[in-house]
């Protein structure tokens, strides 16, 4: 076997099992860190910042996903109170995390800030969700 696939199947194990989100503070470039090889993310010659979900001052009701299961599929939605949808403020993408699987919905400005997504019955999920303007926001199911 190839040393560096040796690696990164040891990496794969070290994995974390939420989504490790940075942003740039200059450009607003978000990125997520796949594999930790222990240096930090650099974007416009400074170090990203990590994103913690649900931080952010603002409205909960529009931000943190509303989780539906029946079975195998999860219906979610952005807020007990609908987010808007518009090109200066929107999600931006749905995103499930269940065991080693992740799932992500793009979304667009002018669509409704809902998702559909196939998983194991069961299992405990997160699901996360990125406002444009409010940062991440999570919740379990």
């Amino acid at each position: 076997m190839v040393p560096a696939i040796k690696e990164l199947e040891k990496e794969s194990i070290k994995m974390s099992k939420k989504l490790d989100l940075y942003k740039c503070s200059r450009c607003g470039n978000v990125a997520l860190l796949l594999s930790n090889a222990g240096v930090p993310l650099i974007c416009c010659h400074e170090e990203m910042k990590a994103i913690e979900p649900n931080t952010t001052d603002a409205a909960q009701e529009k931000h943190v996903p509303v989780i539906s299961r029946e079975g195998t599929v999860v219906n979610v939605s952005v807020g007990s109170t609908m987010h808007p949808m518009t090109e200066e403020h929107s999600i931006q993408w749905i995103a499930v995390v269940q065991g080693q699987n992740l799932l992500v919905k793009w979304l667009s400005p002018n669509e409704q800030p809902v998702a559909s997504f196939s998983v194991q019955p069961g299992e405990e999920i997160t699901v996360y969700e990125y406002c444009n303007l409010h940062g991440v926001w999570s919740a379990k199911a």
